[in-house]
């Protein structure tokens, strides 16, 4: 018998157009959110979980304006400064690929 190899990957054709509507919808309204979060937050830790989540849902650029943003607000003797410097380099040398690609 051959080893026969099934693609489980779901096509675009295989989607209704309101499924991928509301999907892109509701990341439109996640990506918002972050952003308000993002910006109310005090703490650099939950910043920068938020901008962890903006990058993994390919908005680089405003992940990366948001960490710049970090890295300036920190004082240069922060324990976080490395690891914010380092997410910067990381964001500043990703691709950046735009939305209607993704879905």
């Amino acid at each position: 018998m051959a080893n026969k190899r099934i693609d489980h990957r779901i096509r675009y054709k295989d989607i209704p157009n309101d499924k991928i509507y509301g999907v892109n919808n509701e990341i439109e309204v996640i990506k918002e959110k972050l952003l308000e979060y993002g910006e109310g937050a005090g703490d650099i830790d939950y910043k920068l979980q938020i901008i962890e989540m903006l990058e993994d849902l390919n908005y680089i650029e405003i992940a990366y304006n948001m960490a710049k943003k970090v890295q300036l607000s920190l004082p240069p003797e922060s324990m976080k400064i490395e690891e914010v410097r380092k997410l910067v380099r990381r964001l500043h040398t990703a691709p950046i690929i735009e939305q209607k690609d993704l879905i």
